[in-house]
């Protein structure tokens, strides 16, 4: 199945090489971008399947910078491309849980197999994708999405992962977080707040807070207000 491709990439030669590539694989082309500003926007508006990112682009900012602030709102698949196979970017791009990076100049064999394969760990992470393993005090706990209320991050490398009855803590950032999580389900809604839509209770009159079933208030941000809004029509 032919997929949406968005492309960000400095280097002009590089940037058509990939383009050409993609094309010649059957999938589409949405847009191809040299700055991280005008990807984002059209990135966010197309919600493309597939995003093959420059991990390094210029001197003010990086791919890395981009996939952080994509994956806040959605997780699509993302390849990273670099001219070295060893630097702190790609090191910073594992922790985000991209494992997977193509060196340039990319080849089609390369980057058909890299497509596929980062085609077969999604398909083979929805299969497992209907709840979260916490750890407890005992052990762990399995916990169901369909559980989950909303997530809080405490601003200091923690997560507070809030279900029905009990509230789990875990090391780790909100975005990655929700990469964990059905997309279509969670929302971020602040820099410190997401929740699940199906606790959603009611949105104030003021556009700034929302309230959930259980009672609990979360604020709205003005960033994210947007992505539900849409998702409430």
């Amino acid at each position: 199945m032919p997929l949406k491709v968005i492309i960000i990439e400095d280097d002009l030669t590089h940037r058509l090489n990939a383009e050409m590539l993609c094309e010649q694989l059957g999938h589409k082309v949405k847009g191809c971008f040299n700055n991280t500003y005008d990807a984002l926007a059209q990135i966010l508006r197309h919600r493309p399947d597939l995003l093959l990112v420059d991990i390094e682009l210029d001197e003010n900012t990086n791919g890395l910078i981009l996939i952080e602030e994509v994956l806040q709102h959605y997780s699509p698949l993302i390849l990273v491309t670099t001219s070295f196979t060893e630097n702190d970017y790609i090191k910073q791009a594992l922790k985000l849980g991209i494992s997977q990076y193509l060196v340039k100049p990319l080849d089609i064999n390369n980057l058909d197999a890299n497509i596929k394969m980062a085609l077969l760990k999604d398909s083979q992470q929805e299969k497992l994708k209907d709840a979260l393993l916490l750890k407890t005090a005992m052990g762990s706990d399995r916990v169901l999405f369909e559980d989950i209320d909303f997530l809080e991050t405490d601003g200091n490398r923690y997560c507070l992962i809030h279900a029905k009855n009990k509230t789990y803590r875990e090391r780790t950032t909100l975005a990655a977080l929700l990469q964990k999580l059905p997309c279509n389900d969670f929302i971020r809604v602040h820099k410190s707040f997401a929740f699940r839509f199906g606790a959603l209770k009611s949105l104030h009159n003021n556009q700034k807070s929302i309230t959930l079933l259980n009672g609990k208030v979360l604020p709205l941000g003005e960033k994210y207000k947007p992505l539900l809004m849409e998702k409430l029509k």
